[in-house]
């Protein structure tokens, strides 16, 4: 059986991944037979199609250190956020282009890119 991700739904609260279900013959669409419930991790809030959450910082080099710590993260999965940064403050935005959507890969890099808030 393949699946397909088709779309993202709802609010912060109740968003919801839509997948149509394609097999040998049939295909069900019913978002209510086929509708997986995500809840976002926490501190992080949908804004534009993305994950986003942001940080702050006593100043910029500290900014700057957690800018490089999630750059470390992001080459080592190859999978990238969109970053801002400014003095004392980092905005992170994690989105799948490939499949125009927030997957569950985006909220296991966005938990784990908070992780690094306060790493050495």
């Amino acid at each position: 059986m393949n699946v397909s991700l088709i779309t993202t739904t709802g609010s912060d609260e109740n968003q919801a991944l839509v997948f149509t279900y394609v097999g040998y013959r049939k295909r069900f669409a019913a978002p209510d037979r086929n509708t997986v419930r995500v809840k976002s991790p926490d501190g992080w809030s949908e804004a534009e199609g993305a994950l986003q959450r942001e940080f702050r910082f006593a100043n910029f080099t500290d900014a700057l250190a957690f800018v490089n710590r999630v750059g470390e993260l992001a080459e080592a999965e190859n999978h990238h956020p969109d970053i801002e940064l400014g003095w004392g403050r980092v905005v992170l935005r994690w989105r799948s282009h490939s499949a125009d959507a927030i997957t569950d890969r985006d909220r296991e890099l966005a938990r784990r890119s908070a992780e690094l808030e306060h790493a050495p």
